[in-house]
C-alpha cells in the first residue's frame, strides 16, 4: 500500500470504497498477510476490515507502518483495527516500524 499524496486515487481503491455489500467475498484460503507502508488512510483501513471480516482460516495480519505515520495516527490506527469484528478468533493483529 503505497501512499502518494501527490496523487488522485486509484480506480482500484475507489471502488473498495463504492463496493457496498462483500457477501459473495470469503477468503478461506488466507492464513498470513503482510501488509507494507501502511497509512492511515480510510481504504487500506476498509481493506484490513475486510480481511479479518471474511478470512475464516486468518491466524496473523502483519502491517509495516509507513514511516512518515507519526506515533499517535499508528495508536489510533491500532485501537481501530482491534474492534473490528474477525471471522478468525485467532487472528492476531501486529504492527511494526520499518
Amino acid at each position: 500500500m503505497q501512499y502518494n499524496p501527490n496523487e488522485a486515487m486509484s480506480k482500484t481503491a475507489m471502488n473498495l470504497i463504492d463496493q457496498q455489500d462483500y457477501s459473495y467475498a470469503v477468503l478461506a484460503h488466507l492464513r498470513v498477510i503482510t501488509i507494507t507502508n501502511f497509512t492511515n488512510m480510510k481504504t487500506g483501513l476498509d481493506f484490513v476490515k475486510l480481511v479479518l471480516a471474511k478470512s475464516p482460516m486468518l491466524k496473523m495480519v502483519d502491517i509495516v507502518i509507513d514511516k512518515r505515520v507519526d506515533i499517535n495516527s499508528e495508536v489510533k490506527m491500532l485501537k481501530e483495527l482491534v474492534r473490528y469484528p474477525r471471522a478468525s478468533a485467532k487472528a492476531e493483529i501486529r504492527f511494526e516500524r520499518p
